[in-house]
């Protein structure tokens, strides 16, 4: 806690990687809040899918909500793919109506495993001069405990 920060800190996702959760065996408890890669298991056939988005558009946001009730973690990705396409809308809906999980990977190479979530997205045509031809995606979830950092990534 008491030492300097001696590395960048860069904003902004890197990589959003995403696995339907019965895809996935089984996940460990964290230890120190670290998960190796190496402990999840995966179902016949599971495996995490990259989703490639147009740079600079993907934002990651965990929130602690405490109330009477306990503690919980609000969980928030989002990102826009370029270039509405009937290829990219077919592959998200493999993720839709489920719950999921995703790999995040942040400018500074930390990798967090952020579950459950559940994906919602919006197709943006242009109608004027500052708009964008995409999909916007939000994956969002809520549960008792924080991401995980991933160690030992392939």
């Amino acid at each position: 806690m008491n030492t300097p920060f001696e590395d960048q800190n860069l904003g902004n996702i890197k990589s959003i990687s995403l696995i339907a959760l019965d895809n996935l065996g089984s996940i460990p408890q964290p230890v120190a809040g670290e998960i190796s890669f190496n402990a999840l298991t995966f179902n016949s056939g599971g495996a995490f899918q990259e989703i490639y988005f147009t740079p600079e558009t993907g934002s990651f946001v965990e929130t602690e909500d405490r109330s009477g009730a306990g503690q919980s973690w609000k969980k928030e990705i989002k990102f826009q793919i370029p270039k509405i396409r009937s290829v990219i809308m077919a592959g998200l809906q493999n993720f839709e109506n489920r719950r999921n999980a995703a790999l995040v990977t942040d400018m500074n190479g930390t990798t967090f495993l952020v579950f459950p979530v559940r994906i919602l997205r919006k197709k943006q045509i242009p109608e004027q001069i500052s708009s964008i031809n995409a999909i916007m995606v939000n994956l969002e979830g809520t549960s008792i405990s924080e991401s995980p950092v991933i160690t030992n990534l392939p």
